[in-house]
């Protein structure tokens, strides 16, 4: 009988039918470790999983201030200003990363570099991000009035932290790239948006009630709606430079040379400037690199999806038909995706991929 005492299995069909079998239970989490003067099986360093049990509740705490104003009997205008800030916040550290060497002459390995030399990894949940939020808004709100409704509203915010979540979103590692010091992982926040315009709008044409009936089931009925969209691009960090100051981890990064990374960019040939970092000071070979955090602001978004609809009277009382026209990024408008962050590539900075592109749909429905 094999007792699994800890840890987790690699199952790649089913939880019912594992592949670990009695035969070989170990095929899946032998590795490539070997033991001297040993024939059986061997067990390298463990990677530790848990979490710090004496971390406290995350908390948030949010204020905002805002005032409103009727200019008319339909139309309103709100200003306002929202903050919050966060702390205790949970993120991925190891507890077990070894320490930088002192200088190129440091021939100490990555296990003696380590508190604990006979463990890899540990890895734990624990609560020391901290984050902050402060946001300018302003809407501007037409109530339905000669078959127009309007809803506007612009964000200038800036929001702030040490780590934007557990696990890795799109261009972020989970784990901070040296655990013992985390104030250089201050830096913009993944989500962050600078700026941010959305409008959306619904008009209905005038139903031409007193004119011919002809008239009136061809040119009345008719109904349009729009939302559109402006915002500035989410921040992502400089790609990671390869393990070169020898920390078993998830990679260094390179030096930051004080230009601006977009200086002289923002095409589709050149979005970043590459002179901004720099990879071959040979002091990265046991340093961390001094790029900060989320220096690079994405392509921004911009997006004008509009419907079309027609109602159609039946003779009889409470039935109608309806046929709805929608399209989705109308003007065709190409929105880029992130560019390649590896500073290392000849493809850093150059667009490769967009969003989607327009998409249509056509829909009837019969209303009673």
């Amino acid at each position: 009988m094999v007792r699994n005492i800890a840890g987790r299995g690699d199952f790649t069909g089913s939880d019912q039918r594992p592949n670990m079998t009695t035969e070989d239970p170990w095929r899946f989490e032998r590795q490539n470790f070997t033991c001297t003067g040993w024939s059986g099986n061997c067990v390298g360093q463990p990677f530790v999983l848990g979490n710090v049990v004496s971390r406290r509740t995350p908390y948030v705490m949010q204020w905002l201030f805002n005032l409103q104003r009727q200019v008319t009997t339909n139309l309103l205008v709100e200003t306002g200003y929202m903050g919050n800030f966060g702390r205790r916040l949970e993120r991925l550290r190891s507890t077990n990363e070894a320490f930088t060497r002192t200088s190129l002459t440091d021939t100490r390995s990555i296990a003696e570099r380590r508190i604990f030399p006979m463990y890899g990894i540990i890895q734990q949940v624990d609560g020391v991000n901290n984050s902050n939020y402060h946001a300018f808004n302003l809407k501007i709100q037409q109530r339905f009035n000669r078959g127009l409704t309007l809803l506007a509203g612009y964000t200038w915010s800036k929001a702030i932290d040490n780590g934007s979540g557990i696990r890795s979103s799109a261009g972020e590692q989970s784990i901070a790239a040296y655990d013992w010091d985390l104030r250089p992982e201050r830096g913009l926040s993944q989500f962050h948006t600078a700026h941010r315009w959305v409008a959306s709008l619904i008009y209905d044409l005038p139903r031409l009630q007193q004119s011919h009936p002809f008239l009136r089931q061809t040119l009345g009925g008719w109904q349009t709606s729009s939302i559109i969209t402006f915002s500035t691009g989410n921040p992502v960090r400089v790609g990671v430079i390869g393990d070169t100051n020898n920390m078993g981890g998830e990679g260094n990064y390179p030096d930051a040379t004080g230009i601006s990374p977009s200086l002289n960019a923002g095409s589709t040939e050149r979005f970043w400037n590459r002179e901004a970092f720099d990879l071959t000071n040979p002091e990265l070979r046991f340093r961390f690199g001094n790029a900060a955090r989320n220096t690079l602001i994405g392509p921004g978004f911009a997006q004008w999806d509009f419907s079309l609809m027609k109602n159609f009277s039946l003779p009889r009382e409470g039935h109608s038909i309806q046929i709805r026209w929608e399209t989705f990024n109308f003007t065709n408008h190409a929105n880029w995706n992130f560019p390649s962050t590896d500073v290392r590539n000849v493809a850093f900075g150059r667009v490769l991929t967009a969003r989607d592109m327009r998409q249509m749909q056509f829909g009837v429905k019969y209303l009673f």
